[in-house]
């Protein structure tokens, strides 16, 4: 009986270090996942940011193009 309650024993001090592992890679990822979270934030600003810059270059492209237009029409007196 001495042996069954010492393997006993055994386990249980087995099963309280892995719920430390476990706890500690919960933690961990929790902690990968509030950085990936902020990590998607910013890239979304950036996508945002490219697209209000592409939309502006492309507002001048028109602009250019209009007055190149014009340029290329006769005077009319």
């Amino acid at each position: 009986m001495t042996k069954m309650v010492a393997l006993m024993r055994s386990f249980d001090n087995k099963g309280e270090v892995m719920i430390g592992i476990l706890s500690s890679m919960n933690d961990t990822l929790k902690g990968v996942k509030g950085d990936t979270n902020k990590t998607l934030e910013k890239q979304d600003m950036m996508l945002e940011k490219q697209d209000e810059t592409i939309d502006a270059i492309d507002q001048s492209k028109e602009e250019i193009v209009a007055e190149i237009s014009s340029l290329s029409q006769p005077f009319s007196f």
